[in-house]
């Protein structure tokens, strides 16, 4: 102000030593006040506003110091264009005017701060210049064509109305150069400080704050569309800014705190292609931007804070349409019980469909939910969420709760990173979830989820919680996901609720993709794939890890009648496994491989076995063991407690395998009731594939029956059974078979008057301190030599003091022709053959004989050599092919049997 004095003082001096008359006041090149030098008075400036006093008796001409950009000395008889820009100046109570186009038919009346404009004049585009303060002021605008309002710095509050009213339907150009604020009372009956009937765009690059003490902060009963500038809502009872119409921002800031509604469209929709919105919402029930229709995003930036209860950052009727920009919500608002209806504090929220993709821009989507959001939700749709791209980080804290829900029944709910009532469905992007609440969940649909693509990753440390959970169906074709789980097992009373990283309440279809869980020591009785329903994979890498460690439930001891265990994959129904590589590593105790309640079919008849891979190994130890138990003739208790087993493979069904690669493996060193490698509480049929089996329990047990047809078979026990079946028949028919046990390489059952039948196949039993069967075996279409001895019929046995198998034998017929070579190999610390440098070795003590059988040994004499001198050639599990063997001694005469 001090140098817009000190200029004009300069200018007079100019005037005093020239020929100049008339001085003109410019704003822009629009020239706002014009005057002869002779009627001026004095020049004075009080609270930012110049005011120049004139001589004539005539009001004083008035305007802020802000808005003068010039002051121009003329001759008196200077031609002035006075443009089309008409001002107006309040200073409080006193408004200057400055209206060239009162022949125009544009008329501005006064009273006290009140203005009114009627510019019912058929003229367009004509421009309002607002400056100056005013704490009992107005401007109503009546105008039958579009207008543009400058707000240049002005300060209006009207206690009984809106600061500023637009009459008519009509388009308004708003403008901001600087800080502008307007301001209603208590006592309006308007809608807004800012009220306008028609069409609103917004320009800057000023700001105008607004507080509104009624309804809204700004209010158009039409559309709102901004392009730059800056709206600043302090306060407001309902909206911040509210339109009947749609709403469309493409720059510019907003800036809403302390109102219900950050920005409300009404029926109508809203599109925002650019700028910034920072909106805080504190009211219960309250929503940071909401629309009934289409809510619709491709660029810009969203800072949305939540507190209060049941809040919505975002909330859509009938879709939502990201497409792009940057969007970021915080919220802590608890879920609120209306009438037997539990509403939670949500992110993002639509009551038909979401659909987010990635633009050029790309879309960046964060929503944090902090414990005090029980029950919230990041994004969630009431119908369908289709995810084709975009980095989504979603996190929620919140526990689950309960409610009595409209039948009187006791209900409950829980928190959700993304949730759709009906389908999910994911086709690319970056999804990063973390459940850390009880319960809570990282991607949930009522109906079905597919994955088609994306990179996922999910972490899960809420009790109980779940990576994806779906209560239809879940289909995984492709993407990646990644999850790592450390929930805790919660338990209510007798009940336990694990965490799981995938889990269908209907069935679960895996064709493609990369799957990796970690169950963490603190997960208790997670699972890595669980379904109440059928389980199907068909493709993909899966890689599973458990450590968590499993607990009673109903009582202890040998009177424990239930408990929990993690297991890497949980199937309630059937599980199929046509495809894919699959390993599965459970180290806790209890901890399992695959668990199946139905049958569990792995391979199909003459594929390929290189199209599956599954591997499974387990270390912990039991949850529950009392006493000996275990195998035969076993000690300790005889009741059926619950132990809690840390088995390979555990079929409640039937087992059937007909093609693949399937090793079990349980590392477990002591203990006569640790778990077997794969076990069958059913039948077990073994029609092709390669079956690789290695524990300390049985390495293959089934309770009913078991037939091997074909395939590959080689089963280990390293302080118990090879095969075991408890009911009375073992059929082999066809396929290789090399089973070794400390106790019997093949447990028929004889004792209860069990027997091995063999039709086929190619096997090599190895017995140990019980023989190498129960009963004798009964063999059609070919014939077995046993090698060492067996104690007679096979069981109890006796046995060598070597057994002929870990030294090696070469078996030849009576044309010296070879029958086998064999040699039982070393294992490494997976449990298989390798070279770690501490294997594990056969068991010590006695053997208990060999029995030896192929299609090519009928009746007769066969000799064998025992260990051979063997070069070359490939071997599978000590069982050689093409190999030159070198033999000493005449070996020993055996007689088929």
């Amino acid at each position: 102000m001090k140098k817009l004095f000190l200029l004009f003082v300069v200018l007079c001096c100019c005037y005093w030593g020239s020929a100049q008359e008339r001085i003109i006041i410019y704003n822009g090149s629009n020239a706002v006040h014009s005057q002869l030098i002779d009627n001026i008075d004095s020049v004075s400036f009080v609270n930012s506003i110049s005011i120049v006093h004139n001589n004539l008796g005539e009001t004083n001409f008035q305007f802020p110091v802000s808005a003068i950009d010039s002051i121009v000395f003329a001759t008196e008889d200077a031609v002035v264009d006075t443009g089309r820009i008409v001002y107006i100046i309040w200073n409080e109570q006193q408004v200057t005017v400055i209206n060239p186009l009162v022949n125009a038919g544009v008329t501005v009346t006064t009273n006290g701060g009140t203005v009114m404009v009627n510019g019912a004049s058929g003229t367009q585009d004509v421009t309002y210049h607002l400056s100056g303060t005013t704490s009992n002021g107005s401007l109503t605008m009546n105008s039958d064509h579009r207008f543009n309002l400058i707000l240049s710095g002005v300060s209006i509050t009207n206690p009984s109305g809106a600061a500023i009213k637009v009459l008519d339907d009509v388009k308004v150009s708003l403008t901001m150069l600087d800080n502008s604020s307007l301001t209603d009372g208590a006592g309006s009956t308007d809608k807004a400080p800012f009220d306008s009937k028609g069409q609103v765009v917004v320009y800057g690059p000023g700001t105008v704050s607004v507080t509104g003490n009624v309804q809204h902060g700004f209010y158009s009963s039409d559309y709102i569309r901004m392009i730059s500038g800056n709206i600043q809502v302090n306060g407001a009872i309902s909206d911040g800014i509210h339109s009947n119409d749609y709403i469309e921002l493409f720059g510019g800031q907003i800036t809403v705190a302390n109102a219900k509604t950050g920005i409300d469209a009404g029926s109508r929709y809203i599109n925002i292609s650019g700028g910034e919105v920072d909106i805080q919402v504190s009211a219960d029930d309250g929503k940071g931007i909401k629309c009934d229709s289409l809510f619709m995003m491709a660029a810009g930036t969203l800072n949305l804070t939540l507190t209060g209860g049941q809040t919505k950052g975002i909330k859509a009727g009938r879709l939502m349409d990201l497409q792009g920009g940057t969007i970021t919500i915080n919220g802590s608002g608890a879920t609120v019980v209306t009438e037997n209806n539990p509403s939670h504090c949500t992110g993002i929220k639509c009551d038909g469909d979401i659909v987010i993709s990635a633009a050029t821009g790309g879309t960046d989507i964060h929503v944090t939910l902090s414990s005090n959001a029980s029950g919230g939700k990041g994004i969630s749709a009431d119908g369908n969420v289709t995810v084709n791209g975009g980095d989504i980080e979603l996190s929620v804290a919140g526990a689950g709760g309960t409610y009595t829900n409209a039948s009187n029944q006791s209900d409950s709910y829980s928190a959700a990173c993304l949730k759709a009532n009906n389908n999910i469905v994911i086709n690319g992007g970056n999804i990063n979830v973390t459940a850390a609440g009880r319960d809570s969940k990282g991607i949930a649909a009522d109906n079905a989820i597919t994955v088609n693509d994306g990179a996922i990753t999910m972490t899960l440390s809420g009790s109980a919680s779940k990576g994806f959970k779906s209560d239809i169906s879940l289909l995984i074709d492709n993407g990646s996901i990644t999850a790592n789980v450390s929930g805790a097992t919660y338990v209510s009373g007798q009940t336990a609720s694990n965490s799981i990283a995938i889990k269908s309440d209907g069935t679960l279809n895996i064709n493609g993709g990369t799957i990796s869980a970690t169950c963490t020591s603190t997960s208790g009785g997670a699972k890595g794939l669980s379904a109440d329903g059928n389980i199907n994979i068909a493709g993909g890498n899966i890689t599973l890890s458990t450590a968590g460690q499993g607990a009673t439930l109903v009582g202890s001891g040998t009177s424990c009648t239930d408990g929990y265990a993690p297991s890497c994959i949980k199937g309630d129904a059937n599980i199929s496994i046509t495809g894919g590589t699959i390993n599965c590593q459970s180290t806790g105790t209890g901890g399992r491989g695959i668990v199946c309640d139905g049958t569990l079919t792995i391979g199909e008849s003459g594929a390929d076995n290189d199209l599956i891979d599954v591997d499974v190994m387990t270390s912990g130890a039991p949850v529950n063991v009392s006493g000996g138990g275990g195998g035969f003739p076993g000690g300790g208790s005889t009741s059926d407690y619950w132990k809690g087993l840390p088995k390979g493979i555990k079929v409640q069904g039937n087992l059937v395998i007909n093609s693949g690669h399937v090793s079990s493996y349980c590392a477990q060193t002591s203990g006569e009731s640790t778990g077997e490698a794969i076990e069958t509480k059913s039948s077990l049929y073994i029609n092709g594939g390669i079956v690789e089996a290695n524990a300390y329990d049985d390495a293959i047990n089934a309770s009913a029956y078991l037939e091997i047809n074909g395939g590959y078979v080689w089963a280990y026990a390293r302080g118990n059974d090879g095969i075991d079946c408890n009911g009375t028949r073992i059929e082999i028919n066809g396929g290789t078979i090399i089973a070794r046990g400390t106790e019997v390489a093949i447990d028929d059952n004889g004792d209860h008057g069990g027997r091995l039948y063999v039709t086929g196949g190619t096997f090599v039993l190895v017995g140990g301190n019980m023989g190498v069967t129960e009963a004798t075996p009964s063999m059609t279409n070919q014939k077995y030599v046993s090698l060492g001895s067996s104690g007679g019929g096979g069981f109890p046995g006796g046995g060598t003091t070597t057994n002929v198998a870990t030294s090696g034998f070469y078996l030849r017929n009576s044309s010296n022709a070879e029958i086998m070579t064999f040699k039982w190999p070393t294992f490494s610390g997976s449990g298989f053959e390798g070279s770690d440098p501490t294997p594990i070795r056969p068991p010590g003590g006695g053997g208990g004989g060999v029995y030896v059988s192929t299609p090519d040994i009928q009746s007769g004499t066969y000799t064998y050599f025992t260990s051979p001198t063997i070069n070359g050639g490939t071997s599978w599990h000590g069982l050689y092919s093409g190999a030159t063997v070198t033999t000493s001694g005449n070996g020993t005469s055996v007689t088929a049997q």
